[in-house]
């Protein structure tokens, strides 16, 4: 007896130990899925050839194997390592001259790109909204028509890579008096001619709310989002997805121009400023769902970024007199600075960086410890570096390995670990230079005869 026990007791816990090694395995899995593991940047020492010149808003693959660009209106994607041209998209027919691929972006950690496209709607504009009345109780029955409404979205205001105020026109209706309403019956043996109700003498005569039939805004532009994969393996072309998001014609605006663009990879949370017009939007759009509009009423954002810990978002924003950094989460905002002249630089490595600025000289770099307590959040600000950089016409990059890079055509500061490091970029006649946005790689772009030349080499050697 005792031996068949020790045996069942035995077998109970093979068996624990191998249900715990499986849900251990698929924890794993579903943890790289959901918060990828942050490696090491990857860096490549290259030149490649690309055909055609004048290429526009050029991007870096997380391998450093595609180059993303404009060129002439066409959106394209080009391999570095096999010098061919690997996806192109053009406006549709009929798009007008700011359609098309409208703004795009590599995920950090993977060789996926997210881009938007816009395209001319087809569909024929809807009539205006159909307005039935009830009629009043008084003794002659009136159809009393309410202005039907046609909203066209604008967006509100940012730096970067590529927002707005709803504008509603009224149409003007006419009340057509002393005229008997008619109203639609399933049942064509019934009267068509409503019988008037007995009125008490003792009410005064009012006439019932009108019942409008609502109709969607019509959005001239068709806005879509994209979902660009590229695998590993050879000759397989790239997979291009259309993201399915509800709703996006009615609050992306017809010619919004994407102003900065950022993600949360394990959120699945894609984050924009758009602006049209003097007016400026600022768009949470859920990839697996819908979006939503998180404009805060006359604000202009200069600039945005998300935490990679806790996908918060942090904007520059200004409204009226007040500049402020802040934290958003849905409709909540927390203030890290009401300081005129401390700007956001960015977020990673588990930090916000602002920049203080003075002359337009960058004086001092603080850090915010993200957090998910964004009430106490300002209370964690640190110096992290103090000195003098000119700031005027620059870009910043934060680095994988938490560098803060001021850079513009000529010059490079790297600040890490309270220090500062001066590299010259300054090329040949007519090179452009750009840093990726893990701070690793350095490329330039010179135009030779009918094509660019494109080098890479790692920023820091």
């Amino acid at each position: 007896m005792k031996k068949k026990v020790r045996i069942f007791i035995t077998w109970i816990v093979i068996s624990l130990l191998i249900q715990f090694a499986i849900y251990s395995f698929l924890d794993s899995k579903i943890a790289k899925v959901l918060a990828p593991p942050s490696n090491a940047p990857i860096t490549a020492s290259l030149t490649a050839q690309i055909p055609g010149t004048g290429l526009e808003n050029p991007q870096l693959s997380y391998d450093k194997k595609y180059l993303a660009y404009m060129e002439n209106g066409i959106f394209k994607v080009f391999n570095l390592k096999n010098e061919k041209l690997v996806f192109s998209k053009a406006p549709a027919q009929g798009s007008t001259k700011d359609m098309g691929v409208i703004s795009y972006k590599w995920l950090p950690d993977r060789n996926t790109l997210i881009y938007f496209s816009a395209r001319k709607n087809t569909a024929p504009k809807p009539p205006t909204s159909q307005t039935n009345s009830v009629p009043s109780e008084s003794t002659t029955p009136a159809i009393n028509s309410t202005p039907a409404t046609s909203s066209a979205i604008q967006p509100s205001s940012g730096t970067s890579n590529n927002s707005g105020t709803a504008k509603i026109t009224t149409l003007p209706s006419d009340s057509i008096p002393n005229k008997t309403p008619v109203v639609n019956k399933e049942d064509p043996a019934e009267s068509t001619v409503p019988t008037k109700p007995a009125q008490d003498p003792s009410k005064p005569s009012t006439s019932a709310p009108s019942q409008t039939q609502p109709t969607k805004p019509y959005n001239p532009q068709i806005t879509e989002l994209y979902t660009l994969e590229f695998l590993d393996e050879e000759g397989i072309q790239p997979e291009d997805r259309k993201n399915d998001v509800e709703s996006l014609d009615s609050y992306f605006p017809s010619g919004g121009e994407i102003l900065h663009m950022d993600f949360s990879t394990s959120t699945n949370l894609i984050y924009l400023t758009v602006k049209s017009g003097n007016s400026m939007k600022l768009l949470e759009i859920d990839v697996m769902k819908d979006g939503s509009n998180l404009t805060k009423a006359g604000e202009t954002i200069t600039n945005l970024a998300v935490s990679d810990q806790y996908g918060t978002l942090y904007i520059d924003s200004k409204q009226g007199t007040s500049k402020q950094v802040l934290a958003v989460k849905g409709w909540q905002r927390y203030a890290l600075s009401k300081q005129d002249n401390q700007y956001l630089l960015g977020a990673g490595n588990g930090l916000v960086y602002l920049g203080e600025v003075k002359n337009n000289n960058l004086v001092k770099i603080l850090t915010v410890k993200d957090s998910s307590d964004l009430k106490n959040i300002s209370g964690s600000i640190e110096i992290y570096w103090e000195g003098s950089i000119p700031y005027k016409n620059s870009k910043t990059v934060i680095g994988a390995n938490g560098q803060v890079i001021i850079y513009n055509q000529a010059q490079a500061y790297v600040v890490r670990d309270g220090k500062v490091k001066n590299l010259e970029l300054a090329g040949e006649q007519g090179e452009t230079t750009y840093i990726t946005g893990d701070g690793a790689e350095l490329f330039q772009l010179r135009p030779v005869e009918n094509s660019t030349v494109v080098e890479l080499k790692p920023l820091d050697q």
